[in-house]
């Protein structure tokens, strides 16, 4: 026999007998093996052990909701596992007071506070309340406030679950409720198949999605006719009417290719229908300002020299001077302006925004950091100081250094100092009277450095995290403005000293 319900069981209750060896049947009750739910034409039964007894009766006798049926019918349908009797809906009411089952003072934990109820693994258990909310809704649709109820979501509180539901088949309980007399009466409620509770799906995705102005995003549409957990999903696209709440922000093609208009957010919203039906999915769109990208640079930083002749009139090679020249140094640093957590990054002398959050999903594309904005806010530059001894005759080695500040661009991406080369005559061939021969026959390279670079940085912070969408956890971008401040190395750079150029005309 149990070979014959195995295909209809769904928790491990159900064995061939019960506690006392009653053989497990299934059969069709009066009022609820007819029931279509939904778009499914499937009808279901339910197990019991044993045989109906208790009195009989028929509907034209029943003083409570009818049930359309008028084939005799047995108090009890049968037993349960642990031989209570199962009860049947269909049975007349013993009486009916009328109103709504809301108006009734339900009791509530009845397995505990109603001589007979047994207390069972189902009892309390917040996973059967659809199963229940969804029976009620049927069976007493008439009388029953519904979702406006304060004991909606608390049925599971007062319904002793005599026989739990399985995917094909009813369950059954009962609750007990108190008259202003003190007596105590029941009413039975039926609970409804696992798979009456499947209801069709339609899924937009993705559920979320970040576009810059002008650029689109394909939207698909996948219909689930038992709901998407069941799978078997069936691309819909094509067949969906597509409308977007807000057109000022984006519009879509019938086709669900949505192109942004203008920084906003909007929804996106499918529709689709199936054997009369319709259903309807949405996703979330948002549209941001097209950001100018800020250049990266691939140098490692550099720090240059333009020497001109005092009166202005002569330019010396690059990172070349003569004494008494005028010299502008220029410092340039290093750019990466989008960072992953998985770029390698010299952040001592890069300017980088930090590394990205790590929020724990799988994004389409990683997390990343992009500046938005960055500039040089202060830097000093060191050169070679005169040996206060230095004369044209006696040109003595520089002593120290001399540490001036550094002028910042208008875009704040260099910047510039000016200074006088007057430490060395290198390279000029100069007769040293003290010493009485030549000296400076060679030219030579001196270290000119910046030291404390401070820079200031601007940028988004692009992340992933789950979020719960529409009923469904998705991996969704959120976007952050931010701000960091960075202390970068020292940059050095050689100027050679090649000559002697008093005027415009000197070599």
């Amino acid at each position: 026999m149990y070979s014959q319900y195995k295909d209809l069981l769904g928790p491990e209750y159900f064995t061939e007998t019960n506690i006392v060896d009653k053989q497990i049947n299934w059969i069709q009750i009066g009022g609820l093996s007819g029931v279509t739910i939904g778009s499914s034409n499937n009808t279901y039964g339910a197990l019991v052990y044993g045989d109906p007894h208790g009195d009989t009766s028929t509907e034209s006798e029943s003083l409570g909701p009818q049930t359309n049926s008028d084939e005799i019918q047995y108090r009890y349908l049968g037993f349960t596992y642990n031989d209570e009797d199962y009860s049947n809906p269909a049975y007349p009411h013993d009486a009916w007071a009328g109103g709504y089952l809301e108006d009734r003072k339900w009791i509530v934990d009845p397995w505990y506070n109603i001589e007979g109820a047994v207390l069972n693994s189902f009892d309390g258990d917040t996973k059967y309340l659809p199963n229940i909310q969804k029976g009620i809704a049927i069976y007493y649709s008439d009388i029953s406030l519904g979702g406006s109820s304060p004991y909606w979501n608390n049925w599971s509180q007062y319904v002793h679950i005599l026989v739990p539901p399985t995917q094909y088949t009813w369950g059954m309980g009962r609750m007990w409720h108190q008259r202003s007399d003190n007596s105590i009466w029941y009413i039975t409620v039926p609970l409804v198949p696992g798979a009456a509770l499947i209801t069709p799906e339609l899924v937009v995705t993705p559920s979320t999605a970040t576009i810059y102005e002008s650029e689109t995003q394909q939207y698909t549409a996948t219909y689930y006719p038992q709901g998407k957990q069941a799978g078997n999903g069936q691309n819909v696209t094509a067949s969906c009417t597509w409308i977007v709440d807000d057109e000022s922000i984006a519009t879509i093609s019938n086709t669900g290719l949505a192109t942004g208009m203008s920084q906003g957010d909007t929804m996106i919203t499918a529709t689709y229908t199936v054997g009369g039906t319709t259903i309807t999915g949405q996703a979330e769109l948002v549209v941001e300002e097209q950001e100018e990208e800020v250049p990266s640079s691939s140098n490692n930083g550099s720090l240059t020299f333009q020497a001109v002749s005092q009166d202005g009139k002569q330019y010396r090679d690059p990172n070349r001077a003569m004494w008494t020249d005028v010299v502008t140094a220029t410092l340039t640093l290093p750019v990466k302006t989008k960072v992953t957590k998985d770029s390698s990054v010299d952040y001592d002398t890069t300017v980088a925004p930090p590394k990205p959050t790590e929020r724990g999903c799988e994004p389409k594309e990683p997390n990343c950091n992009k500046i938005t904005e960055w500039r040089i806010v202060s830097a000093e530059l060191s050169y070679p100081t005169q040996n206060p001894n230095f004369t044209f005759g006696h040109p003595l080695d520089p002593v120290g250094v001399t540490t001036i500040p550094m002028e910042i661009s208008e875009d704040g991406h260099t910047a510039t100092a000016t200074f006088k080369e007057q430490w060395a005559m290198n390279g000029a061939n100069i007769y040293d009277v003290f010493l009485g021969k030549e000296v400076c026959t060679e030219p030579k390279n001196y270290d000119i450095t910046v030291s404390n670079i401070v820079v200031n940085i601007d940028y988004k912070e692009y992340t992933f995290e789950e979020k719960l969408v529409f009923a469904s956890w998705d991996c969704v971008r959120s976007v952050e403005e931010k701000y960091d401040k960075q202390n970068l190395d020292s940059i050095t750079g050689q100027l050679e000293v090649y000559g002697s150029g008093v005027n415009s005309l000197a070599q």
